[in-house]
C-alpha cells in the first residue's frame, strides 16, 4: 500500500499535471470559467490521487526504480546470539511446531517482541545501512526533502488561515451592507446568507468560506459611492455563487503537497486568474456595462495600491492580470457561470484520465518474490542452504525438515555445521536430517477424534429454517449459527437463501454453515459473495469455497485476488492453495510481492499445496523476504516441491 501511494505520488500525479496543463492552455482565457472548473477538479485530483492509488484496479505494471520498504536488522546470514530466538510467537497462526498453514480469518494485533532499530532497505536486499547504494540513500534524502517540504508549506498555509480568523473576527458588522448584500443576493438567485463585515486591516474586498460564505471589505467601504459599492459586492456574490473558496482551498492544498511541482503553482495561478475573470463576466452578464466596471475596479486597485492582499482568500484585484481582465470584459462570449452539465463532463473525464493513469502499477523489484515467473528452472537446494543460516530459529528449523534425507554433499555439510545451533529444536531436526537420531512416532493406538454433530429435536430444522425468513436479524444469526452445528441436508436450499440477507452479518454466518455442511454443488451459489460490498462477508466467502472443494470456484478466486481488504487477499491465496489449482500459480506468485506479510506468509504456503514447479523460483525469493514467517512458509513449501521430485 505505502508503495502506491509513493507511486501515485512521485509519477502518476506529476503525468496528470502536465495533461491538466496541456488542457489549461488549450482552452485558454476565453473560456475561463470552464478551464477553471477543469483546473480545480485537477488539482483536486492531484490531492486525492495518493490516498485511493492503492485500491485503484492495477492491470498494467511498470518497473520503477527500486522501491523501498520498512524491515528490521538483523539481517539475514547473520549469526545468531546465544540464548537468542527469534521465533513465530505472538503471530496469529504460529505455533512453534512448525506449521506454517494459517487459517485465513481476521487476526488480531502481532503482540510485541524485544524492540529492534528499524533501517530503510531496498526490495529484495538483505544488506546492511553501510552496504545500501548510493541510488537508495539519495532515494531516501529525496523522500525526506519532499516531507520536509510539505511541512514547511503546510505551516506556511495554516498560518495564513489562522491571520485570516483573527481578521475576520476583529472586524466589525455593518447593518447598512448587511441590508445591501441581502438585496443583491435575492436579485442574484444566491440561496445560501452571506456574513459582511469591514475592516481597516483589509486593502481591498475578499470572500472566504464556502461552507458559511463571509465578505470583508476596507473600513471606508460605507463611504464609497453606491454604484461602486454594488458593483464590488456583485463581484463578491459572485465569487459566492461560483464556489471559488472551496476551489481556491484545493489549490492551496495541491501546493502544499506537490510544492515541488512548479506546474502544479503554475496551475493555481490559472485558476486564481481565471476565477476573477469569470466573475467579472458573471457581474457584466447581470446587466453592468462592462466600460463602468472596469473604471470601478480600477477605482478600487488604485485604493489598495501599496497595501498587501490577504493570502487564501479570493480578493478583489489582488491576482495577477488586472488588464487581462479588463480586456476579457469586452468579450461578448466569456461565459460566467459552468452549466452543471458540463461540471460533470469536467468531472467525468478528469476522473477518468486519473484512473486510467491510476492503472499502472509498480512491477516488484529485479529479484522480487514475482520474479519467480520469469525462472521456473531455478533450484530448490541452494535455497534451502542459505535458509539453514537464517536469523530466524522457525526458518532454519523448517529448512532443515525440507532436507531431511538429503544426499547431496552440500547440503549435508550445511546441515553439519547447524549441529551446534543455539536453538534445541534446530539441533534437534538437523540430527534427524542427518540420520544421527530417529523421528519420533506418533503411537499405535493414536486415533484422530471426530467430532459428531448434534442431534435435532424433533421439527427443531423446519423451525430454524421458518425462522430465516421471518425472525429478526438476531434470531435469523442464531438459526444460521444452530443449522451449522446441526449441518442437515436439508437446510441447504434455506442456507443458500440466507447468502442474500441483507444483514451483513447472516449472509457471514450462511457461508460458514454452509462450508461444515460440506457440500460441494452449493460453491455456485457462495461465488456472488466475493463481491460482497462488506470485506467481512468477501473473506468468509473466500474460506467457505476453499473448504469447499470445488474447481469451479477457482476463477472466481483468482479475479478478486487482488481485492483492497488484505484479510480477503489472504483467505483467498488460502483458497487457491486449499483448491490445488496450478492455474492459481500466477496469481499467487504475485501475491508474494504483496505489502501484507500475512498475505505473502499464506500465498507462499499455498504454492507449496500446489507443487508447481513453475513456483521455484518465486518461492526461493520468498525464502529472503523481511518477515521471518514468509520465509518460514516459504522454505516449507520448497520442501515439500523438493519432496515431490520438483527439482533440487
Amino acid at each position: 500500500m505505502i508503495g502506491a501511494t509513493l507511486f501515485g505520488y512521485s509519477i502518476t500525479a506529476p503525468v496528470l499535471s502536465v495533461l491538466v496543463a496541456l488542457a489549461a492552455v488549450l482552452l485558454g482565457r476565453r473560456r475561463a470559467a470552464l478551464r477553471h472548473r477543469m483546473v480545480a477538479v485537477g488539482l483536486g485530483m492531484l490531492v486525492v490521487l495518493p490516498a485511493v492509488a492503492p485500491w485503484m484496479p492495477r492491470p498494467v505494471r511498470w518497473q520503477p526504480p527500486t522501491p523501498w520498504r520498512l524491515t528490521a536488522g538483523p539481517n539475514p546470514g547473520q549469526s545468531v546470539p546465544d540464548g537468542v530466538d527469534e521465533t513465530a510467537h505472538g503471530r496469529r497462526g504460529a505455533d512453534g511446531a512448525g506449521s506454517h498453514r494459517v487459517s485465513p480469518v481476521r487476526r488480531a494485533a502481532p503482540s510485541a517482541t524485544a524492540p529492534r532499530q528499524p533501517v530503510f532497505l531496498p526490495s529484495g536486499a538483505g544488506r546492511a545501512p553501510e552496504e545500501l547504494d548510493r541510488g537508495s540513500i539519495l532515494l531516501a534524502w529525496l523522500l525526506a526533502l519532499a516531507g520536509s517540504g510539505i511541512a514547511l508549506a503546510g505551516a506556511r498555509q495554516l498560518a495564513a488561515t489562522i491571520h485570516l480568523r483573527r481578521l475576520v473576527r476583529s472586524a466589525s458588522p455593518s447593518p447598512q451592507l448587511d441590508r445591501e448584500v441581502e438585496t443583491l443576493r435575492r436579485e442574484s438567485g444566491l440561496g445560501r446568507p452571506v456574513r459582511v463585515v469591514i475592516s481597516d486591516d483589509v486593502a481591498v474586498p475578499i470572500t472566504w468560506g464556502f461552507r458559511r460564505p463571509g465578505i470583508a471589505l476596507p473600513g471606508s467601504a460605507p463611504e464609497w459611492p453606491a454604484r461602486e459599492r454594488r458593483v464590488v459586492l456583485l463581484h463578491e456574490l459572485a465569487h459566492v455563487r461560483r464556489g471559488d473558496a472551496l476551489a481556491l482551498a484545493v489549490s492551496r492544498l495541491a501546493q502544499v503537497l506537490y510544492w515541488w511541482n512548479p506546474l502544479v503553482w503554475w496551475l493555481a495561478g490559472v485558476a486564481r486568474r481565471d476565477a476573477e475573470v469569470a466573475s467579472d463576466a458573471l457581474v457584466v452578464s447581470g446587466g453592468v456595462r462592462a466600460a463602468s466596471y472596469a473604471r470601478e475596479l480600477l477605482a478600487v486597485v488604485r485604493r489598495a495600491s501599496g497595501r498587501p492582499a490577504v493570502a487564501g482568500v479570493a480578493a478583489w484585484g489582488a491576482a495577477p492580470g488586472l488588464a487581462e481582465r479588463i480586456e476579457a470584459l469586452h468579450e461578448s462570449r466569456q461565459p460566467g457561470l459552468v452549466t452543471r452539465r458540463a461540471t460533470w463532463v469536467t468531472l467525468v473525464a478528469t476522473a477518468t484520465l486519473a484512473g486510467c493513469l491510476g492503472a499502472l502499477q509498480p512491477s516488484p523489484a529485479a529479484g522480487g518474490p514475482a520474479d519467480g515467473a520469469r525462472d521456473p528452472g531455478a533450484p530448490i537446494l541452494p535455497s534451502l542452504v542459505e535458509a539453514l543460516a537464517d536469523r530466524s530459529a522457525d526458518v532454519r528449523r523448517s529448512a532443515a525438515n525440507a532436507l531431511r534425507g538429503a544426499e547431496e554433499a552440500a547440503a549435508r555439510e550445511a546441515l553439519r555445521q547447524r549441529l551446534d545451533d543455539p536453538d534445541p529444536h534446530v539441533r534437534r531436526a538437523v540430527e534427524i536430517a542427518l540420520g544421527l537420531r530417529e523421528p519420533a512416532g506418533v503411537g499405535e493406538g493414536f486415533r484422530p477424534i471426530r467430532w459428531t454433530p448434534p442431534v435435532p429435536e424433533p421439527g427443531e430444522v423446519e423451525r430454524l429454517l421458518e425462522t430465516l425468513v421471518t425472525g429478526s436479524e438476531e434470531e435469523r444469526r442464531a438459526a444460521v449459527d444452530r443449522l451449522g452445528n446441526l449441518r442437515p441436508a436439508a437446510a441447504v436450499p434455506g442456507l443458500v437463501a440466507a447468502l442474500e440477507d441483507s444483514s451483513a452479518a447472516v449472509r457471514m454466518r450462511a457461508a460458514s454453515a454452509l462450508a461444515n455442511l460440506g457440500d460441494p454443488r452449493v460453491a455456485a451459489a457462495v461465488l456472488p459473495l466475493l463481491r460482497d460490498p462488506d470485506e467481512d462477508v468477501r473473506q468468509r466467502a473466500a474460506s467457505t469455497l476453499g473448504n469447499l472443494g470445488d474447481p469451479v470456484a477457482v476463477s472466481g478466486l483468482m479475479a478478486v485476488a487482488a481485492d483492497p481488504d488484505e484479510h480477503v487477499r489472504q483467505a483467498v491465496a488460502g483458497a487457491l492453495g486449499q483448491l490445488g489449482d496450478r492455474r492459481a500459480t500466477l496469481p499467487l506468485i504475485e501475491l508474494l510481492a504483496d505489502p501484507d506479510e500475512h498475505v505473502r506468509r499464506t500465498a507462499a504456503g499455498a504454492l507449496g499445496d500446489l507443487g508447481d514447479p513453475g513456483a521455484r523460483s518465486a518461492l526461493a525469493a520468498a525464502s529472503r523476504d523481511p518477515d521471518p514467517h514468509v520465509r518460514r512458509s516459504a522454505v516449507e513449501s520448497l520442501g515439500e516441491l523438493r519432496a515431490a521430485g520438483a527439482g533440487g
